[in-house]
């Protein structure tokens, strides 16, 4: 009995999608941003918006982060603005559940702090989070981000030395 729901839990494991990526964007993916693409830094990692072949109904907003000195991909952020956390947190659980349909069961855990939905796959996630109302999604790689601030740590260090 043990053997069989264990068999069916690895099959069902299989058949979920990996995650790389959202919007024609691969997580990992080498891109050098175009000049003059607006930038929204946030903890020492910088967003570049871009605009989707497709867009996602009621999102506006788009960005993308990059390692600072590899150029790779390691997180893609969609925002949406809501009527009220009401509305949000309602398109947040119906999104959440097309998406464990695609990549299997959210972490169970989750995010207390910030009663997010977390869907892992490795150290591929993504987190759904409401903030004052905004539904934002994250597609995110936590070895690449990790990288990407040491990477960044890196180039704070060889100004002051250069100074």
């Amino acid at each position: 009995m043990k053997f069989t729901i264990l068999s069916l839990i690895f099959c069902m494991s299989m058949q979920a999608g990996e995650i790389k990526g959202a919007f024609d964007i691969k997580l990992g993916s080498t891109i050098k941003p175009k000049a003059g693409t607006p930038q929204i830094s946030l903890i020492r990692l910088k967003f570049y918006t871009f605009v989707p072949k497709k867009k996602m109904p009621g999102f506006e907003k788009y960005a993308l982060a990059v390692t600072p000195k590899s150029k790779k991909v390691c997180a893609i952020v969609i925002i949406a603005n809501l009527m009220n956390n009401a509305a949000a947190e309602a398109k947040k659980s119906e999104i959440a559940t097309k998406l464990e349909k695609k990549y299997g069961t959210r972490d169970d855990a989750g995010d207390d702090l910030y009663n997010a939905i977390i869907i892992k796959k490795g150290a591929r996630q993504i987190y759904l989070r409401v903030v004052k109302s905004q539904l934002r999604i994250y597609y995110k790689d936590t070895v690449l981000i990790q990288a990407a601030l040491d990477e960044a740590r890196q180039i704070e260090r060889d100004k002051l030395n250069e100074d």
